[in-house]
Order: C-alpha cells, then sequence, then structure tokens
C-alpha cells in the first residue's frame, strides 16, 4: 500500500545502495482506504454492515516490482492496480440504501456526484539514480504501461424521491469501461491500452540531523486507448403517463450514445514527503505527508535505532486514524498500518515491505 510511513520503501534503503555495483531487489506497496463504511463491506456488495458515515472517497492503490541495478541503473518489472472513487455523501447513501432495501427518505433532492478510475497495468520501469555524496541521492525513473480492464468516468446531476421511490431529475453519464455496468452492453471489442510515466525520487540530508525523502510519481503520465467502448448518456424524467385511478407517473427518458473511441485516460499524481530528525539516544522524529489523487494523509512516526542494526518504527496517521507500525535492517523493510487491529472492522490497511540483495 503506497501509504508512506517515516521513510518510504526502497527510500529508506537508498544509503545503503549507494556502494553497491550490482543488485537485486523487490519492493512492494498496498493502500486501502475508504471513509463510510469498513473495507470488508465491499466485499458483501455494501450490503449489511452499520449505516454509513459521512465521506468523500474510497480507493486501493497497490504496486509490486523486481528489478536489478547496476552503476546507478536500475530495471524493473512492476504490476499495479489502483481504484479511485470520489462521490458525494447523498450518492452513497442512496447506493446504501439500494443495496440493503433500505426506505428512501421522501420529498427530498439528492445530489448526485460519483467519479470512478480503475488503473491496472504492467510493465517495465528503467531509472538512473545520481548520488551526491556525502548528502544524498537523485533518482529517475521512465515506465512504460500495458493496460487492461479500463474504467474511467463520471455520473452527475439531481434525483428527487417521493412516495419511496425515485421518480424525477436529470442525470449526465461518461464513461470508458470495458464492461458496461449501467445498461448491461456487450462489449465485443475489449479496449487495449499502451501508457507511459515517470518519476522522480530524492533522498538527501537538508543540514546535519534533519533528512528529507521525497517521492512523485506519475508526474506525467496517461494510458492511451485504442477504440474504447463509451456511454455518453443522459437521463431525465420527461416521459409523463397516467394510470387506470388517473394518477401521473413520470419514468425516465434516456438519450445519448454508445460507441468506440480513442481515449487518454490521465495518471493521477502519487507524492510523498517526509521529513526525518535525528533525536538523542538513537530515537528520530519524522513528519510524512502523502497524497493520492485527492486525499491527502498526514502522519507523525516515531523511531528508535537498535544497536545501530535494527531500527522500531510506531505512528500515527491522523487522516485514516491508523496505527503505524514498522521495522527495518540492512536490505530489508517491512510496516504495516491499520485504524482498527480487528480488521474486519478497519476503513484503513497499508502493508509495505522491501529488500535487496547486493553482489
Amino acid at each position: 500500500m503506497r501509504l508512506a510511513v517515516a521513510c518510504g520503501s526502497l527510500g529508506c534503503l537508498f544509503p545503503l545502495l549507494t556502494s553497491a555495483e550490482f543488485s537485486i531487489f523487490v519492493d512492494g506497496a498496498s493502500t486501502v482506504f475508504s471513509e463510510p463504511v469498513p473495507i470488508t463491506l465491499y466485499e458483501d456488495d455494501l450490503e449489511g454492515g452499520e449505516y454509513p458515515e459521512s465521506g468523500h472517497h474510497a480507493m486501493t492503490f497497490n504496486h509490486m516490482e523486481m528489478g536489478v541495478g547496476f552503476n546507478g541503473f536500475e530495471l524493473a518489472y512492476f504490476a499495479r492496480e489502483d481504484y479511485a472513487f470520489d462521490f458525494s455523501e447523498q450518492t452513497f447513501e442512496l447506493i446504501y440504501r439500494d443495496k440493503n432495501q433500505l426506505p428512501i427518505a421522501e420529498d427530498r433532492s439528492y445530489d448526485v456526484y460519483l467519479k470512478a478510475q480503475h488503473i491496472k497495468a504492467e510493465g517495465w520501469r528503467l531509472g538512473y539514480r545520481f548520488e551526491f555524496a556525502p548528502r544524498g541521492s537523485l533518482r529517475i525513473s521512465f515506465n512504460y504501461l500495458k493496460a487492461d480492464e479500463l474504467l474511467y468516468g463520471t455520473l452527475a446531476g439531481e434525483v428527487t424521491v417521493d412516495d419511496g421511490d425515485i421518480n424525477g431529475g436529470n442525470l449526465a453519464v461518461l464513461y470508458y469501461y470495458h464492461e458496461e455496468y449501467l445498461l448491461g452492453r456487450r462489449v465485443d471489442e475489449p479496449a487495449s491500452g499502451i501508457g507511459y510515466s515517470a518519476d522522480l525520487e530524492m533522498d538527501v540530508e537538508l543540514v546535519e540531523g534533519l533528512f528529507l525523502t521525497a517521492k512523485f510519481h506519475d508526474i506525467i503520465g496517461e494510458i492511451h486507448w485504442d477504440r474504447a467502448p463509451y456511454s455518453d448518456l443522459r437521463i431525465a424524467s420527461t416521459h409523463t403517463y397516467y394510470d387506470e385511478e388517473g394518477y401521473a407517473h413520470r419514468d425516465p427518458m434516456m438519450t445519448g450514445r454508445e460507441g468506440y473511441k480513442n481515449f487518454k485516460q490521465p495518471l493521477p499524481l502519487h507524492y510523498e514527503l517526509n521529513f526525518k530528525k535525528s533525536l538523542a539516544y538513537g530515537f528520530h522524529l519524522a513528519y510524512a505527508r502523502e497524497q493520492y489523487d485527492k486525499v491527502a494523509f498526514n502522519r507523525l512516526i516515531l523511531g528508535y535505532s537498535l544497536l545501530s542494526v535494527v531500527e522500531l518504527q510506531a505512528g500515527y496517521d491522523f487522516t485514516t486514524e491508523a496505527t503505524w507500525l514498522g521495522v527495518s535492517a540492512k536490505g530489508f523493510l517491512l510496516q504495516f498500518a491499520a485504524d482498527d487491529f480487528r480488521l474486519d472492522d478497519s476503513r484503513a490497511l497499508a502493508l509495505r515491505i522491501a529488500a535487496y540483495w547486493r553482489f
């Protein structure tokens, strides 16, 4: 999970790699975060559980790579999968009530907004690390991505409720997909995507005892989809009819188009900033800020160096209310975070692991 801790992944190991002529490394990270409901509820299609809390975001971003380094150059094979959902509270309320067959509040207008993005890709990363002894290092990477399972788009508008049913409103829908979720359109030609991105990472001692680790992933980047299936729709309650008892009803009428066209999917910027200050008796204190798309995470981490061999970490994330725990040694890093260690009730989970072997 790409939720940063005191320092991030292989960024913590940069000083250890500077003298390596040849190395093999593994770097994995995964984050899951949901504001309205526990993570496990999504596995049950939002059925059951307690009523949603306020919130506008649900996401997961995951990355795993394996590679080799030689004289500053790095070549790695990676796989990544991200989901990011932004929504209004009223939209999530409507979805939850529908999934659980709960009555909808009457005589009310709901503002509807949902933005969805899915990135599933694999590819190659080519990077080069510049060493600025004794102060730190800078790494520039270029990534080639081959993607599938397209989902990118928005739904926005408003709906009105009367007698417990949605009977009016206007909605605009524009989204690209590999599977049509709204109308069940059959997709005969799934899209294929090729993309690129660039990363910048820095690890530097600003002044004696004060260190900065900075990572900027997907500074520039997009996926080019060839003949992507899409739907561009307008849904409005404009058709009126009368039943046998003379009551008027309005049915939704949909207009729009469906088809295929080339599409460029932008990749969201993901960055991490970590300031670490050395303290007395082997302790250090770090402030970390990380942002993925529209969600920013802020945390404090306290670390302790045990016999200058093993470092223990403990901290707290103020955005997710998660407790962070970690351990690192030469060539190895493991970090875990959760807001509730019963896990079934957790809304935030993070796991990071990194290792390298030097020859």
